[in-house]
């Protein structure tokens, strides 16, 4: 008789737990488009783990990439969407926010110091802010763009953005700390309810603990480890 034992797979290179997210390095750099069609981008693990935390339907599919090498750090989102909503009031911030976008939110280790959100749509436009926990969201807080960039693409039925982080920026303001960064990832899903009236469905990788939808609070990050 034959004995098999079953163990469960385990993929060290993915992440040391479910909260972790690995990047790895790359020798090439990424041009930004929107489209992450660069052989750079095979490198990258393919996070998918996106859910509707406080509904009991199916998300959308949502996925997430990074990758990273010398200068910068690389991000990319493919959101499944067959009716993209954009606002358009000619703001663009407060737009970003009323529209289809995906979110990264990145903190210090340290709950007390400020974390930082980037609220962008494919459109290229972006909501960022910075807050301390239960304190204070500064809204008029601008992300230096220099340090900061971002591009989307739009097809029939998804929407992607491809961005990156200055590595030599996250370090001097402490939120890259041992190859480690705190960071929520999100998407916020604009709908038209059954009576045409808007809505919005929040999509996260962390289930944050909380009954109500909030991002902004420390449960609702996870890890990102260069690799």
């Amino acid at each position: 008789m034959l004995l098999v034992l079953l163990v469960p797979f385990c993929n060290s290179e993915t992440s040391e737990d479910q909260n972790t997210y690995v990047a790895k390095k790359i020798r090439t750099p990424i041009n930004l488009d929107g489209l992450a069609d660069e052989k750079s981008w095979s490198h990258a693990i393919d996070l998918s783990d996106f859910t509707y935390p406080w509904e009991t339907i199916n998300a959308p599919t949502t996925r997430f990439k990074s990758v990273y090498d010398e200068e910068n750090l690389y991000f990319y989102f493919y959101a499944e969407d067959d009716d993209i909503r954009l606002k358009q009031s000619g703001d663009e911030e407060m737009d970003a926010v009323a529209s289809d976008r995906i979110e990264i939110f990145i903190r210090s280790s340290e709950e007390t110091k400020p974390y930082y959100s980037f609220e962008m749509d494919p459109q290229g436009r972006v909501f960022d802010s910075k807050g301390e926990f239960g304190k204070y969201i500064d809204k008029d807080y601008d992300f230096p763009r220099s340090d900061f960039d971002f591009v989307g693409d739009i097809k029939s039925d998804s929407y992607t953005v491809e961005g990156k982080f200055s590595l030599s920026v996250l370090k001097e303001m402490e939120l890259l700390v041992d190859n480690t960064i705190m960071i929520g990832l999100y998407r916020g899903e604009y709908l038209l309810d059954e009576n045409g009236e808007p809505i919005t469905k929040w999509i996260s990788w962390i289930i944050p603990d909380s009954e109500k939808p909030n991002f902004h609070i420390p449960s609702s990050f996870g890890k990102l480890k260069l690799h």
